[in-house]
């Protein structure tokens, strides 16, 4: 009997192969060091969280070249969650701060506590107590979520904010990082299309961030369709669209070499303003991809077409 099936299923694993290609070849490769992390590898892409800095996401990477665009050095590094609200008494970097919870942890390297987590093949759900990021005091008033899923070269996350907590409190209107993105010093080159036409293919804005310092603070640009890449000399990279941001803030650091644990980085994050207030629950959904821009930009666009027709079904 086994000798009689044996064809028969031979053919039919074959057959699936070649209905999905990558079906066979989804296989997590661990960064270095980072065994116990938690990966969804679909065959295309590479997401990670970490699990003992609030899931925050600290790796994507093309399954095929395996090597992690982004940075994770220090708890504030990441894709992760970021808000503020008022002045706090607490200070960073010599300077006044104010009440910034964040998903990774504190700058004194406090790390957030993971709630709750549940995996499956295709997604992952993290549920976060984060920090306050001067002081390194838990926000115990708030709560964040995330939600990834892979959906072939794109990861979908889906972000909550909650502002719930019995000590929760009204905060006055200030940008909010959704989210704050660092990547891999490598990828040097920020490009994002500021223009008056969007959705049209129109002449992309590129430029090199100038270098964070006391003297120098960070840029800002213009978003006009969402989203923003930083790629390499190549024109290689990483690409981030998060449809609810206009505008973005950015800066490179350091002077290099690159690599996940390294000092240095590039830095940018899509802004949203709003009043964080007691009671509040905030949710949005942003998109990563790698790529070369044209490969970058075609997806975003996709996205933007599949978003607008369902905004379309949703009229009455």
């Amino acid at each position: 009997m086994m000798n009689y099936l044996t064809p028969i299923l031979t053919v039919c694993l074959c057959l699936w192969s070649l209905a999905d290609p990558v079906a066979l070849r989804a296989e997590v490769w661990p960064e270095e060091g980072r065994a116990d992390d938690i990966y969804l590898n679909n065959g295309r892409l590479q997401i990670g969280i970490d699990r003992e800095r609030g899931g925050a996401i600290f790796h994507l990477s093309d399954a095929s070249r395996r090597k992690n665009l982004l940075n994770h050095a220090d708890e504030g590094r990441f894709v992760q969650q970021s808000y503020y609200g008022n002045p706090d008494g607490s200070t960073w970097w010599n300077t006044p701060w104010c009440w910034n919870p964040i998903q990774g942890g504190g700058s004194n390297g406090r790390r957030a506590r993971i709630v709750s987590l549940k995996r499956s093949k295709k997604s992952v759900r993290v549920v976060t107590e984060p920090v306050q990021w001067a002081t390194g005091v838990p926000a115990t008033e708030c709560e964040m979520e995330e939600r990834i899923e892979l959906q072939g070269m794109v990861a979908h996350v889906h972000y909550t904010f909650r502002n719930t907590g019995e000590t929760a409190q009204d905060h006055a209107e200030r940008a909010h990082e959704v989210p704050a993105v660092f990547a891999d010093w490598s990828l040097n080159t920020f490009v994002t299309y500021s223009g008056s036409r969007p959705w049209q293919r129109d002449t992309l804005t590129r430029f090199v961030p100038r270098l964070l310092s006391n003297a120098a603070g960070g840029e800002s640009a213009v978003l006009s369709e969402s989203w923003a890449a930083y790629v390499d000399e190549k024109g290689y990279g990483i690409g981030v669209y998060s449809p609810i941001a206009t505008e973005c803030t950015l800066y490179r650091f350091g002077e290099g070499p690159g690599g996940p644990t390294s000092g240095s980085c590039s830095y940018f994050a899509p802004l949203v303003r709003l009043a964080i207030t007691r009671g509040m629950v905030y949710s949005y959904d942003v998109y990563l991809t790698i790529g070369s821009l044209d490969e970058i930009r075609d997806r975003f666009y996709a996205l933007h077409r599949k978003n607008e027709k369902r905004k379309k079904a949703k009229i009455p």
